[in-house]
């Protein structure tokens, strides 16, 4: 996670980095910020998430930060040891106290979608679906954030 505290013009991942990152065994980047050298990082095969591209660097610009302390991301606070997982849709941050419940409830959320595809495809409409099938609600409050960056 890299929080570049509201910066949305310097790029401070690219090819440089992305090779340090990789050679140090890291699974993916969430910048929230920009990148660049696009075709770099994609040759590379280390998936990145960011708010965008920029030709700007930080590179010359002496711009540094820390490495091991709570971020903010997207909005949301992100420490050590949150569970981060991230895939085409998106980034979610997830307390680690909390990740075996939730992993439960998004094996059963996908389970339903995989049921509701194949009605759909059978001719139900999406209405008479929703109408029969009610979300279950034990009143408690989960801590999904979806961070909203794309993946490059």
């Amino acid at each position: 996670m890299i929080d570049r505290c509201g910066d949305l013009r310097h790029a401070c991942f690219g090819a440089v980095t992305a090779q340090a990152a990789h050679a140090r065994g890291v699974a993916g980047v969430v910048i929230d910020g920009f990148v660049t050298d696009l075709s770099a990082l994609l040759a590379l095969g280390l998936p990145v998430w960011c708010r965008g591209r920029s030709p700007i660097t930080t590179r010359n610009r002496q711009m540094s930060g820390h490495v091991g302390g709570t971020v903010t991301c997207g909005g949301s606070m992100v420490g050590r040891g949150d569970i981060i997982l991230a895939d085409e849709s998106g980034v979610v941050v997830l307390d680690p106290e909390t990740v075996a419940e939730n992993a439960a409830i998004a094996l059963k959320m996908q389970q339903d979608e995989i049921d509701i595809l194949r009605r759909l495809q059978a001719g139900e409409t999406l209405k008479a679906i929703n109408a029969q099938t009610k979300p279950e609600d034990d009143g408690t409050r989960r801590r999904f954030l979806n961070l909203n960056f794309r993946q490059q």
